[in-house]
């Protein structure tokens, strides 16, 4: 596709000297003769065999070797030529032009690869559409992903789309996002957008929920980022998708071909990770002195105080009959650094393989990929296959079949993320002591072959959690659709397509005797353990589709109805097993017998739409559209009506093909368009609207709960969605612009209530509340500056949200994360979170009596001392405690978005990617575990800066063994502005421009991933912190995740 540039003909003439006819030209009675040059942009050349076609007219002409044209075009009632001309040209981009009753025209085409809004078309629910005639708000991502190293489709997307906000769940290559779209939108539902593929809906919501803590299947993660086409992200204008529209939809088309040539595209590429940023903890001499303080805190005598293991200076002593005195010197007199210890060098590899070609019958598209890539932490990696093939097939001339597979077979070593666990290597090289060592020594220091055990302190090994845990996560998917579209009669077709997704997971995790503490069994202490686990999930969809278009004269009408079902069943299983004969019995049936854990879920729903929409076209200025969605769902409750009514309007006017723009030469483009639609969010849990029972385990004994209460009532969450926005393309398309202002309110969300007493259970869900969201979107793109030998394009997306609850029936409620506390109530965006304000540290005790505040201390008030932090006393009373609390931080940023920058020159191509977010609050617990100074736990170099003497002036308070004055409570100390300006990537490419009979072009290029981040955050990334958990309750917050590292790339790929 490509790019045109109108400019001035007076103008065109004098910088071309080109001489242009200056009367219009007449040809037969309703139609005038158009004439003109088409000229490359950045050398001003006349491009020959561009071709010209009057869109919505059997009429098209070609330019001659000197550029030109002359074109019949057919006239209004009054005479004007008020017409749309496609314009392409070999190796440029296409573009849309409108006359304006304009008889003489300059056309300027850019080389491809450059879009604007009159340049291309995009993927909608109902085929493909020119975006110049659409009116929603959308995003568009159709950039080239041959040569990228991005690992998903949610990579792909960050900082790209406006609006779009992508929360990485980890650093690891696989660990997906959570990705909300115009902010939240619930509570307790799904805030994902709605993912299609190919006409293909993917909804995996209730799926994917691992053994393993903190990882989450993806389904992003089964496509080849190489084999997309486009992406194009609906934000407003999903009263199509129903029942399932409210979090707007991501549509995903793969790559197809119209060209019968064979095409053989093979890329390689390879790649290695930097060890990240580490967070500086206390080394061994440092950590001894902070625990000796918390040991003396406990009240330990000095006796005891100098039996601790690490405060022992006498080195071994052999004992004449061969014992030892002080055996464990060498043990706790080491120098580790426990994050170097985990943290690996890790090497990427990715293949793949794409084959296109056809005939007349025909054409096909066939693609197959490997990648094997090497996680930062030690032990983890991922492995995936994937085969893809795509088919357009002409069964007869009124018959056609498109066909989309997709396979995909992957494997992945896992390690526990997000949590405070010992399995967790990024917590347990955190807080494990500096002063141990990972391999046994003897008396003499020489280490063995052997991990050591659990210490002293009772902390794991991390190195023997990084080598000896197995967690090993196999899974298979297929998706696929099939099309078959029949012609009935002149411009009366019929569509049906079929769908099925089914994928597969397995899980083989093991748990080994030595090195990792474990809580004990209600029955019995443990020594390993054995986890077992598959979960299976079947998707169909079946959707029947009739489109009725007519093209009169100045009209246009396109009207569709379909019908859409969707079933979707789940299947999860799992067994645990305990204390088998050594590590290498690994399958819970070696486990003892006794022990043994069951459990697992069923889930099944299913899902019916009835559409219809009918779109207006007059005069290829004005647009109107209307949809009408009505949808029935098994997870609605029996009092609800059967069926749920979900309308839209959206309107547009293309302002820049009025006749009255005619002299507007320095606007190419612009077009005004507002839309209402009205959607859905049918992801209440399957069951809920049931009264059911589930499987419950106490000790050995296994019986049957209560797992819900029934409420017939219960509906899906109702969106409303109001857009009003503006597209334009100025100074010959090298400036391109949209504004959107947007406001959401959502009726029926998901909350709970207080339960009867009488039922046995706490809460039942209802629909008892209201949320709003309103912002502004903005995307800048444009040439920078251009010529024959040098191009320079820049875009820029930024987005603004507002987020307010309006209504909660049950009033406000408090959520518990990690050791925070998150507030919902009227008024306030979701997930605020709610604390206590603090104001340094007490020097003295002088100043700590001045304020004369209290803490409770069990039953009693104790008052403050130096040393403690000086909270903020918001009730007045002269006691710290809850009532004191306030919101003190907001994880919801006021402006995020990206930048991107790309330059050519010389077969050179040089791109940045920038991400950016300003007004976010993260709650970051790591640094909350990391310097509470109350445990044997390792803590942060800022702890050195800790009060220990009367009359010391510092912010981080005394070390105190379980903290009695409780100065770790959640506050303001652990809330840390999580603004951040990222360099994501930077590529630099050089196409060889190679033309043989073999190879058709070479390209070769460097990548450079996680360049810098500017911000003043101090944990591992600002941008890594949310859970695996889709729940907005949990955004923001830093626990203990894998983080990102600088990682190089080099690649190649060559056509055949």
């Amino acid at each position: 596709m490509a790019t045109a540039l109108l400019t001035s003909p007076v103008a065109a003439q004098q910088a071309d000297n080109t001489t242009l006819p200056q009367q219009s030209q007449k040809s037969d009675a309703g139609t005038e003769i158009v004439t003109g040059v088409v000229l490359d942009d950045a050398t001003g050349a006349p491009v020959v065999a561009a071709r010209l076609q009057v869109l919505g007219a059997p009429y098209s002409a070609m330019t001659d070797d000197n550029g030109r044209f002359s074109l019949k075009v057919p006239t209004d009632a009054a005479g004007r030529v008020m017409s749309e001309i496609n314009v392409t040209g070999p190796d440029r981009n296409s573009m849309i032009v409108a006359l304006r009753n304009r008889r003489e025209l300059t056309v300027r085409l850019m080389e491809s690869g450059y879009a604007t809004k009159t340049s291309r078309e995009v993927y909608t629910p109902l085929g493909m559409k020119e975006e110049s005639h659409l009116m929603s708000a959308i995003g568009v991502f159709d950039r080239d992903n041959s040569i990228s190293v991005k690992g998903s489709a949610e990579a792909l997307l960050n900082g790209q789309v406006s609006g779009l906000q992508t929360q990485f769940r980890s650093g690891t290559d696989w660990s997906g996002a959570n990705i909300y779209l115009r902010g939240i939108n619930s509570i307790y539902a799904n805030n994902m957008p709605l993912i299609v593929l190919d006409g293909l809906i993917i909804e995996n919501s209730e799926f994917g929920v691992s053994q393993i803590e903190g990882q989450i299947s993806t389904p992003f993660g089964c496509i080849d980022i190489k084999d997309i086409d486009q992406i194009v992200v609906l934000k407003d204008a999903t009263s199509i998708y129903g029942a399932k529209g409210s979090n707007g939809a991501i549509l995903i088309r793969t790559k197809h071909t119209s060209d019968q040539a064979t095409h053989i595209d093979v890329t390689a590429l390879m790649g290695v990770n930097m060890q990240p940023k580490t967070i500086p903890m206390l080394n061994a001499s440092d950590s001894k002195r902070l625990l000796t303080d918390i040991a003396k805190s406990s009240g330990l005598s000095s006796t005891e105080l100098n039996d601790l293991v690490w405060v022992n200076s006498n080195k071994p002593q052999m004992q004449p009959d061969g014992s030892y005195l002080y055996p464990n010197y060498y043990k706790y007199n080491q120098s580790t650094d426990w994050q170097d210890e985990i943290f690996q060098r890790g090497f990427k590899q990715q293949y793949s393989l794409g084959v296109t070609g056809g005939d007349d019958v025909a054409i096909y598209g066939v693609s197959v990929g490997f990648q094997n890539k090497e996680g930062l932490v030690k032990g983890s990696d991922f492995q995936r296959y994937n085969a893809r093939v795509n088919a357009d097939i002409n069964i007869t001339n009124s018959i056609r079949l498109f066909a989309n597979m997709n396979f995909v077979y992957g494997k992945k070593n896992l390690s526990n993320e997000g949590s405070v666990s010992y399995l967790n290597p990024i917590y347990t090289a955190l807080v494990k002591a500096p002063f141990t060592t990972s391999l046994s020594v003897d008396q003499n220091n020489r280490p063995s072959k052997s991990w050591e055990d659990v210490d002293a302190l009772g902390a794991a090994n991390p190195a023997a959690v990084v080598s000896d845990i197995k967690s090993l996560n196999s899974f298979y998917r297929f998706m696929g659709s099939f099309t078959f579209d029949v012609d009935l009669w002149k411009g009366l077709k019929l569509s049906e397509n079929f769908g099925l997704d089914f994928n597969k997971e397995r899980e083989e995790i093991f748990h080994p005797s030595t090195g990792i503490p474990y809580e004990d069994l209600p029955t019995t202490s443990v020594d390993n353990v054995q986890i077992h686990r598959v979960e299976r999930l079947f998707n169909i969809i079946s959707e029947t589709r009739l489109n009725y278009s007519k093209h009169l004269s100045e009209h246009q009408f396109d009207a569709t109805v379909g019908f859409r079902y969707f079933h979707s069943k789940m299947e999860d299983d799992y067994g645990k097993g305990y204390n088998s004969a050594g590590n290498s019995y690994q399958t819970i049936g070696s486990g003892d017998a006794s022990l043994h854990e069951i459990g697992g879920s069923l889930g099944s729903s299913n899902w019916l739409s009835i559409y219809g929409n009918v779109n207006y076209n007059w005069r290829n200025r004005y647009f109107a559209e209307l949809t009408l969605s009505s949808d029935a769902s098994s997870r609605f409750g029996d009092d609800v009506s059967t069926f749920q009514i979900y309308p839209g309007v959206n309107a547009g006017w293309l302002v820049s093909s009025e006749e009255f723009m005619k002299s507007a030469e320095w606007l190419n483009f612009l077009k005004v368009r507002a839309g209402f639609n009205v959607s859905g969010n049918d992801d209440i849990t399957n069951y809920s609207n049931r009264q059911y029972y589930v499987s419950q385990q106490i000790l050995t004994t296994q019986g049957l709960v209560l797992g819900a209460l029934k409420n017939s009532s219960l509906k899906p969450e109702r969106m409303q969605k109001m857009n009003v926005g503006i597209d334009a393309a100025l100074l010959n398309n090298r400036l391109n612009f949209s504004f959107d202002i947007y406001k959401s309110s959502v009726t029926d969300m998901l909350t709970y209530s207080t339960a009867d007493d009488f039922t046995g259970m706490t809460t039942i869900l209802n629909n008892g509340g209201e949320l709003e969201n309103s912002g502004f979107e903005v995307n800048v793109s444009g040439r920078v500056f251009t010529n024959k030998n040098f191009q320079w394009d820049l875009s820029l997306n930024l987005a603004h949200n507002k987020n307010e609850i309006k209504k909660l029936e049950t009033g406000s409620f408090q959520t518990t994360v990690g050791d925070g506390s998150v507030l919902t109530r009227v008024g306030s965006a979701a997930g605020i979170f709610y604390g206590y304000q603090t104001n340094g540290v007490y020097s003295t005790t002088a100043e700590a009596q001045a304020d004369g505040l209290t803490t409770m201390v069990g039953a009693v008030a104790e008052p403050m001392q130096a040393g403690d932090v000086r909270f903020i006393d918001n009730k007045a009373d002269g006691i710290i405690n809850d009532d004191d609390c306030t919101e003190i931080g907001d994880p919801n940023p006021t402006i995020f978005g990206g930048l991107t920058s790309v330059m050519k020159s010389h077969g050179f191509t040089l791109q940045a990617d920038f991400t950016f977010a300003s007004g976010n609050d993260i709650y970051n617990y790591t640094r909350s575990q990391l310097e509470s100074m109350s445990s044997y736990s390792n803590q942060t170099k800022n702890t050195l800066l800790r009060w220990r003497t009367e009359g010391d002036v510092t912010n981080y308070p005394r070390a105190a063994y379980g903290d009695s004055h409780k100065n770790n409570r959640f506050s303001d100390r652990w809330i840390e502005d999580g603004s951040f300006l990222k360099l994501k990537s930077v590529t630099l490419s050089y196409d060889f421009n190679l033309q043989t009979d073999f190879i058709t072009g070479l390209t070769v290029y460097g990548t450079c991933e996680n360049v810098f981040c500017a911000t003043k955050y101090s944990g591992y990334d600002p941008e890594i912190c949310c859970s695996s958990s889709n729940n907005p309750l949990y955004q923001g917050v830093d626990c203990f995740t894998t983080p990102t590292a600088r990682t190089f790339y080099i690649g190649l790929k060559l056509g055949l």
